[in-house]
């Protein structure tokens, strides 16, 4: 590989694998992405080998200076092994996916981090946040997920969950999350569960029958606001963010999802005045996540 140094970034979706290229050289700037699909074998051998060719594939022959890992689930920071992927297919704990990475990108430092702490990073450095101190970030698709940023600087907590805003309790004896509890907020308002409450094949769809004024479908966006209003009304209450960025699959739809989100957020908070919560759609769109993840590898 020739040239000046760049950060690859990996964000490991529950549909999706992306990849983006970052130059830290005079200004951060994303060089190149690359999107595949996400193996759902249970093969941890197979995601691990998707990877390692996403991040060759966007690298295209640079000089890589490190490689990181946006994870949707738990891991283990000291040993670098997955505990557990709640959205995606197989048996993973205990698979030491830094090393394998690492082995299979010639010994590059490989860094994993939370998926939606990567993409908070990703809105407070480049983004939506760009003028805020605490940025609070909210991922919806396949799962939910959730960051901090604190002065630019992800806060990681003493494990590296801070922030999973996703597997709160919002209905105790609740649905089953794949995180193996109960009632989280990740089990109540999904991307798979707006769309079967909607009566929908996927969210998408479920958003245009709003746009067509099916009742049903209007009536799902309250019950999954509502849970959502709920959960960030208590993260509220913890964290006190400047501003709280949304992203993930559900955000592609502006404000027909945050609108009424906004009105569930403010109809439940308590500790802070309901006309400072600013939220706001993230900008970078669906490669956010894998900037993060590379921008998680910088300073």
């Amino acid at each position: 590989m020739t040239g000046i140094s760049v950060f690859v970034g990996l964000d490991l979706g529950g549909t999706a694998l992306k990849a983006a290229l970052v130059d830290p050289n005079n200004g951060i700037s994303v060089e190149g992405t690359h999107v595949s699909n996400t193996p759902r074998t249970g093969s941890p051998d197979e995601l691990a080998e998707s990877l390692i060719e996403a991040a060759l594939l966007v690298a295209d022959g640079r000089q890589v200076q490190a490689v990181g890992v946006g994870v949707p689930g738990q891991f283990d920071t000291r040993s670098g092994t997955l505990r557990a992927l709640p959205n995606v297919p197989g048996q993973w704990g205990g698979f030491p996916i830094r090393k394998r990475l690492a082995e299979g990108l010639g010994g590059l430092p490989v860094t994993l981090v939370n998926d939606s702490q990567a993409f908070t990073l990703a809105e407070a450095l480049l983004g939506a946040a760009t003028e805020r101190r605490t940025v609070l970030g909210m991922t919806l698709g396949t799962g939910i997920g959730g960051g901090l940023c604190i002065g630019g600087k992800i806060h990681r907590g003493a494990n590296g969950a801070a922030g999973e805003i996703g597997h709160q309790v919002i209905v105790t004896d609740g649905p089953a999350c794949g995180c193996g509890r109960r009632g989280c907020l990740e089990a109540l308002a999904k991307s798979a569960v707006f769309a079967s409450l909607a009566g929908a094949a996927t969210a998408e769809e479920a958003f245009e029958a709003i746009r067509a004024g099916d009742p049903r479908a209007v009536a799902a966006l309250e019950v999954v606001t509502g849970y959502l209003g709920i959960g960030l009304a208590n993260a509220i209450s913890v964290f006190d963010p400047d501003v709280i960025v949304v992203g993930g699959g559900l955000a592609q739809a502006g404000d027909l999802l945050l609108d009424p989100l906004r009105v569930a957020v403010k109809r439940a908070v308590s500790v802070v005045p309901p006309a400072s919560v600013d939220i706001v759609a993230g900008r970078i769109g669906t490669i956010a996540g894998a900037v993060g993840a590379a921008l998680s590898c910088i300073g």
